[in-house]
């Protein structure tokens, strides 16, 4: 197994203890340790961290005076798996902010460098009873290590699912409306067809904006039955002021194909392989960016995405998302849609954006080619889950019947 192939089983391997930690205390996230945090004893606290604590009734940072004499200390119980069995410890959390400076929102895990060291990953999160957990995803090794953490977490319950929300009740009863009056003809060909023949039907009209599609609050979501496939995220060009590529076109010149006489650029790009045209996501957590690197000489680091910039696209765009399945049918020749299944998400991990693009799990897709003026036009840059990690990314779902 080569060195790259380590890093990235190594982080599959955390995602996995993310996942565990999350089915125990569903209101959590996961901070990646830097040299920086255990030297200075100073978390910075995120914006998913903040959400989770204002959410949980546990801590409002907004309200929060700075100084001092304001920090906020809390019980917290500190979890080490491993191996030989997980240790359990009880200790403290501090919240506060600063003098100096905007207040930054900060806190600090105390005895965290007794049991974890920079690039370790931790989770914190909020248990039955506002009881405030934190654990070592890093530490662990192999299933015993996992079982340890199961076993150290049995006891802090999961939350319970949330009300229906009447945006949601209107969605169903629009989908229950059309799976019952018979499947409804597609409006155009290709894969994008379902999509735009269901939000044509609920009447939604075709438009580029960046909020969800239902109400302004719930994102849709449609596809056809196929269980492998990738599922849509967003769509965010890369940042070009910070990128050493300046466009579309700068990235089809660099790395295009000729095809039916017209350069273009159909790939998928992942963290820790290069595809065919020679290109990789790579992820600097540390200073918050996701660069396409690539193994041509001339361009070895192409464009970058500001991390922050992604996680903010997932919580706006996925607050809350109905994934919908729809059968499809010929009838006279022509692709016909009919709604059969409905996934309700909310609230996705965007504290796990950074290390699912690491382990590969969620990846971009680049859609350029070029047209009759010499110019590229692209069909966005479409951020994708895999199948398999799109319920760690968006654990908390629960199917809807309304058939």
């Amino acid at each position: 197994m080569n060195e790259q192939s380590m890093a990235i089983s190594e982080v599959e391997a955390e995602l996995g203890r993310a996942a565990i930690f999350a089915e125990a205390v569903p209101d959590s996230v996961v901070i990646r340790l830097t040299e920086t945090m255990i030297a200075k004893s100073i978390i910075d606290a995120s914006a998913p961290t903040r959400e989770v604590l204002e959410r949980t009734g546990i801590h409002n940072f907004s309200l929060q005076e700075q100084g001092i004499g304001a920090k906020c200390l809390l019980p917290l119980v500190l979890v080490n798996p491993a191996r030989q069995g997980a240790t359990v410890k009880e200790t403290k959390v501090s919240l506060y902010r600063p003098q100096t400076k905007e207040g930054d929102p900060r806190l600090w895990i105390y005895g965290i460098p007794t049991v974890a060291q920079a690039g370790d990953l931790v989770a914190l999160g909020v248990g039955a009873g506002g009881r405030l957990i934190a654990a070592n995803l890093s530490s662990a090794i192999g299933p015993e290590g996992d079982l340890s953490l199961v076993e150290a977490l049995a006891d802090f319950g999961l939350a319970e699912p949330g009300d229906v929300n009447p945006s949601l009740e209107r969605l169903v009863s629009a989908l229950r409306g059309l799976a019952v009056s018979g499947p409804i003809r597609a409006v155009t060909s290709g894969d994008t067809a379902v999509g735009a023949t269901m939000e044509a039907a609920l009447g939604i009209p075709i438009n580029s904006s960046k909020l969800p599609d239902w109400e302004g609050r719930i994102e849709l979501k449609f596809s056809r039955p196929r269980p492998t496939q990738r599922k849509n995220l967003f769509a965010q060009v890369p940042d070009w002021e910070h990128s050493p590529i300046k466009s579309s076109k700068g990235l089809l010149e660099a790395f295009g194909y000729m095809r039916d006489g017209k350069r273009r650029l159909y790939c998928t790009v992942a963290s820790g392989r290069a595809n065919s045209q020679g290109i990789y996501l790579s992820t600097q957590q540390d200073i918050g960016w996701v660069s396409q690197l690539s193994m041509s000489p001339e361009w070895p680091l192409a464009v970058v995405w500001e991390l922050a910039l992604l996680e903010e696209r997932l919580a706006t765009k996925h607050r809350e998302t109905c994934w919908v399945i729809c059968d499809t049918s010929l009838i006279g020749g022509v692709e016909h849609f009919s709604p059969v299944e409905v996934l309700y998400t909310s609230r996705p991990r965007v504290d796990l954006l950074g290390q699912m693009i690491e382990a590969g799990d969620v990846t971009v897709d680049y859609l350029i080619k070029e047209i009759a003026s010499g110019a590229a036009k692209d069909k966005g840059y479409l951020w994708k889950v895999s199948s398999a990690g799109h319920s760690l990314l968006l654990p908390n779902s629960r199917p809807i019947e309304f058939r």
